[in-house]
């Protein structure tokens, strides 16, 4: 399907595909998000014109070459691999489509072509040996929720007998961002401390830019994912703001904070306490066939729950407010019963345990249950008071990493489940899985001692559940149960993928750890970069209609 307009020279009707607008809408959100809204930005057009019919169809465009400069009066088009790009079209559709034209945005003004446009119409059809005898341009002005577009077809003709005339404001066109989403979209942010806060970043950057982050329905989280998420989910401001705020959080880390919330509390002591005697008394009742005597109600977990608080998202409840009303699900795991453990906006639930009664749960809670790492954080213990079968009665839960479980966080949304025996179901047609995770293995490491043995077991077993959801993703697909899915995947091995490009950010950035000590601005442009360009890349290849 296409978006029509009139050409005010010339009067050809210009026909612009959905995917040409997508793209011109997608770089113009990148634009605002990355210099601001007051820059002009633009790019190049390919598609046909049929000067018998007097109809040009607009069919593809690209975002601005690499040497462009984006100013807040003009917008310079580069033309750094330009003519390469061409010929790729041209070799792809066999001569169908082809340079066309270019676009460009006026921010503060209407879309008719200022004296500067009209300079550089002139040098294009003067100089640029594929532009043939005509040269489309569109001027988009962006509204608040839609464009002003105007659209004109410049005749090198016309340049050499001076009749450049403009313009009828009646005839400009005014075109909405984008298409409503094709169905209703699942996301899910793996887990991976830090670095999957970085990298997750990137892909919601590319998702915001696409103009599908607003039509998202459900996000699904683990662990370092669930801060993100819960960071996005529970706040109103606007994306450049939700950008900063991210990226303050990883420059400055969480870990000193934890730390100094433990020692200028009373947890240090319980701490303590529990290594000097609930350790000893724990392993005397494993001796006796007993179960420990004591729990552990205050953890370092406890601390990091208070900074949570106190730094990203204060008393609100998992019930309350959230952007869009978009449904969230922040997974962790139950070790007693070895299942899932799912706080979410519609429900929080254990399928073993039941429902949290009214779900009164702490956005904080619920994610430091979920960002538990064993290794670093105790699990938390405590009660809940769970109705099931209609009946309710308080049961003690042990909530750890929801990684544990399952590190993708796209359990939860995959087809099929029945409500009656899983908690926080929903009908979805795509599914974008973003994986902060390390990948294939590189046969290099030697695990000697038990520490790097339980290591290597532990990412085994979880590279082995990532893999049969992997492997449940492409059989939905094929079935039809869902229309399509996209993986970007930190770990992703780069010769796999369809195409990428000369800037294109490797696999190497799988080794940053996943702690959350404060992160250089080196490795957080090199992951969150790497995210947002397997984000693009795997939506235009295999989800074009999103």
């Amino acid at each position: 399907s296409y978006r029509v307009c009139t050409d005010q020279l010339l009067g050809y009707e210009i026909r612009i595909s959905n995917d040409a607008w997508n793209k011109i809408s997608e770089s113009i959100n990148q634009n605002n998000r990355t210099n601001g809204s007051r820059f002009e930005t633009g790019g190049l057009l390919f598609g046909r014109r049929d000067d018998v019919f007097k109809v040009i169809w607009v069919d593809e465009a690209s975002e601005p070459p690499p040497d462009s400069e984006p100013k807040p009066n003009r917008f310079m088009c580069g033309v750094q691999g330009v003519s390469e790009l061409n010929k790729q079209k041209i070799k792809r559709t066999r001569n169908l489509v082809h340079y066309i034209g270019t676009w460009h945005t006026h921010p503060k003004s209407l879309p008719f072509p200022s004296d500067i446009d009209i300079s550089a119409m002139a040098e294009i059809l003067s100089a640029d040996d594929f532009s043939r005898d005509k040269n489309l341009l569109l001027i988009a002005q962006p509204l608040k929720k839609a464009f002003h577009l105007g659209g004109f077809l410049f005749d090198k003709q016309d340049f050499k007998k001076g009749r450049i005339t403009v313009l009828d404001p009646l005839q400009l066109s005014v075109f909405g961002p984008k298409n409503t989403a094709p169905g209703k979209i699942g996301l899910a942010l793996s887990g991976g401390g830090s670095r999957a806060i970085a990298f997750h970043l990137g892909c919601l950057r590319a998702l915001y830019d696409r103009g599908i982050l607003d039509d998202i329905d459900v996000i699904s989280s683990v662990s370092g994912g669930s801060i993100i998420a819960a960071m996005f989910a529970y706040s109103n401001d606007d994306f450049a703001e939700f950008d900063k705020r991210v990226i303050n959080l990883l420059k400055g880390g969480i870990d000193i904070q934890i730390a100094k919330e433990l020692f200028i509390s009373t947890t240090w002591m319980h701490e303590l306490l529990t290594y000097t005697c609930g350790v000893p008394l724990s392993v005397f009742a494993r001796v006796v066939g007993r179960q420990p005597f004591t729990r552990r109600r205050v953890s370092r977990t406890l601390s990091f729950q208070k900074v949570l608080e106190k730094k990203l998202f204060g008393n609100r409840r998992i019930t309350d407010e959230r952007r869009n009303n978009v449904n969230v699900v922040i997974n962790s795991t139950e070790l007693r019963t070895g299942t899932s453990f799912r706080f979410g906006s519609q429900e929080s639930a254990c399928w073993r345990l039941g429902n949290i009664k009214d779900n009164d749960v702490a956005v904080a809670e619920a994610v430091a249950a979920s960002a538990a790492y064993p290794v670093f954080f105790p699990a938390i213990d405590r009660d809940f008071n769970f109705k099931k079968n209609e009946e309710c009665e308080t049961k003690r839960a042990i909530l750890s990493d929801g990684g544990i479980y399952e590190n993708l966080g796209v359990s939860c949304l995959l087809p099929g489940r029945n409500p009656r025996y899983s908690s926080n179901v929903f009908n979805l047609d795509y599914i974008i899985s973003c994986n902060a995770g390390y990948g294939m293995f590189d046969g290099k490491s030697v695990p000697f001692d038990i520490v790097t043995r339980l290591k290597q077991t532990a990412e085994t077993t979880m590279r082995k559940a990532q893999d049969s959801v992997m492997k449940d993703l492409h059989h939905y697909k094929t079935s039809g149960k869902i229309k399509g899915f996209i993986l970007p995947y930190l770990g992703q091995q780069d010769k796999s993928l369809p195409l990428f490009w000369p800037d294109f950010v490797t696999r190497d950035e799988i080794n940053y750890p996943t702690n959350f000590r404060p992160m250089k601005e080196k490795d957080l442009h090199r992951l969150s970069t790497r995210g947002e360009q397997l984000t693009r890349l795997l939506l235009d290849y295999y989800c074009p209609e999103l």
